[in-house]
C-alpha cells in the first residue's frame, strides 16, 4: 500500500492527473464499474491541500456526464436505455427502485438516488424519458454529488491524522472493524477534534 501511495503522489502533482481523474469519474456513468468514491479519497490523500478542488472538479464533470445521459436516454429513448444498462433494463431491481422513487418525489428522487450507493443511471434516464428539464437533472445532481464529494475528500485529508491521535502511531496496521470504529468514534466524543 505504501508503495502504491508511493507512486500515485509521485503523479498527483502532474497538470494531467486531475483531468484524468475528472474523465474517469465521467466516464463511470457509462461504464459503471470506476470507482469514483475511491479515486477521491486516493486523489484527497496524495493532494491534501487541493481536496476540495478535486471534489468540485469531480462533482462538475459527473453532473455533466449525467446531462449526456440523460440528453442521450431522450434523443435516443429505449434503445440508449437498453445499451447502457442491458437488455433486461426495464425488469431489473435498480429500474424499478428508480422508478419508484422519481414517480413519487421526482427532482427529490433523484437527488436522494445521485447522493446514495445506488448507481444513478436508472433514475437519471427515468427523468429524461418523463422529459425533466436538462437543468433539473443537473441541479439534482450537482446537489448531491457536491457535498457527498466534498465530504469525503474532507475525511481522506484529515482521517489519517485522526486515526493516528486516536489509535498511536501504529495506525497503518489498525484494522477496520466495527470495534475499533467505535473506540475512534468514543475517542472523538471525549476529546477536541484533532486539528488540522
Amino acid at each position: 500500500m505504501e508503495n502504491f501511495l508511493a507512486r500515485l503522489r509521485k503523479y498527483a502533482d502532474r497538470p494531467w492527473y486531475l483531468p484524468l481523474v475528472c474523465l474517469l469519474a465521467f466516464a463511470d456513468l457509462f461504464v459503471m464499474f470506476i470507482p469514483t468514491e475511491g479515486m477521491i479519497v486516493t486523489t484527497s490523500f496524495v493532494r491534501p491541500k487541493g481536496w476540495w478542488v478535486t471534489a468540485i472538479a469531480v462533482a462538475l464533470s459527473t453532473t455533466l456526464a449525467a446531462l449526456l445521459v440523460a440528453w442521450l436516454g431522450s434523443h435516443y429513448g429505449e434503445s440508449f436505455v437498453v445499451w447502457l444498462l442491458g437488455d433486461k433494463a426495464f425488469e431489473s431491481p435498480m429500474w424499478i427502485r428508480a422508478d419508484h422513487w422519481i414517480e413519487r418525489y421526482g427532482f427529490w428522487g433523484l437527488w436522494f438516488i445521485s447522493l446514495g450507493p445506488i448507481p444513478p443511471q436508472p433514475a437519471i434516464l427515468l427523468c429524461a424519458l418523463g422529459h425533466m428539464p436538462g437543468a433539473e437533472i443537473a441541479s439534482a445532481f450537482l446537489l448531491a454529488r457536491l457535498p457527498k464529494y466534498l465530504l469525503f475528500s474532507f475525511l481522506a485529508t484529515r482521517g489519517p491524522k485522526f486515526f493516528k491521535q486516536a489509535f498511536g502511531d501504529e495506525t497503518i496496521d489498525v484494522e477496520f472493524t466495527w470495534a475499533n470504529l467505535k473506540k475512534a468514534v468514543r475517542y472523538y466524543l471525549k476529546k477536541d477534534p484533532p486539528s488540522a
